[in-house]
């Protein structure tokens, strides 16, 4: 493949194309718009190729577990090609032609679609749905839960977190010190019957850290 980069300029033009058709989502970052809703915060990113086109990808971010940066992504989502293989790239040449059909396929294919409201349920379900889980999803799974209440779920996805970071740790893969720390926080929480202000502020500090007001 030929080309070079899009341009952030660029970038910023095509996001501002999407945007306009993405009712509820806001622009974020150089090249990603966004949709925060407590107790999550969705991203679409347009990541720009080294041969002149760009990816459209989803993921979630749960605000109510440990986040270390901005698109830290969980649940990762790309368009499929023409042969089913994950990663549609849009060459920036055929943007403005592929525009159309491509928000179309973002609307029908990235869940949750794009122009429905996601609160803590529909979130839940999408990750008990698809998630592996990885750590990482385990504790958002039980960040999730407890949010809602759910304290014997958000027990039990505790102990699949601990067991899959004690796999990781035996082949030599430690896990993230802050989450451990999460993870022990949170179980004294629900047992104190304090989850849902614990949670609160890790949503505070997630959301101040992140710095997300421009989404407000």
């Amino acid at each position: 493949m030929h080309g070079k980069s899009i341009s952030a300029k660029r970038m910023r033009t095509i996001r501002s194309d999407y945007l306009e058709l993405f009712p509820g989502w806001k622009a974020i970052g150089s090249s990603g718009m966004a949709r925060l809703e407590r107790p999550s915060l969705r991203l679409i990113t347009f990541e720009t190729l080294s041969f002149g086109a760009y990816r459209p990808t989803c993921c979630i971010q749960v605000l109510i577990a440990p986040q270390e940066v901005l698109g830290q992504a969980e649940l990762l989502q790309t368009l499929k090609t023409s042969k089913g293989a994950p990663g549609l790239s849009v060459p920036d040449r055929r943007h403005e032609a592929e525009l159309p059909l491509i928000a179309a396929r973002i609307k029908a294919e990235f869940v949750p679609s794009p122009l429905q409201a996601a609160d803590a349920t529909a979130i839940t379900r999408i990750y008990e749905s698809s998630a592996t889980p990885t750590a990482a999803e385990a504790l958002s799974l039980a960040a999730l839960n407890a949010y809602m209440g759910n304290s014997l779920k958000a027990n039990s996805w505790l102990a699949k977190f601990e067991r899959v970071a004690g796999e990781r740790a035996a082949d030599g893969l430690p896990e993230v010190p802050g989450r451990i720390l999460f993870s022990r926080a949170l179980r004294e929480a629900i047992k104190a019957g304090s989850s849902s202000s614990f949670l609160e502020s890790v949503w505070r500090d997630n959301h101040s850290r992140l710095k997300l007001q421009c989404l407000e």
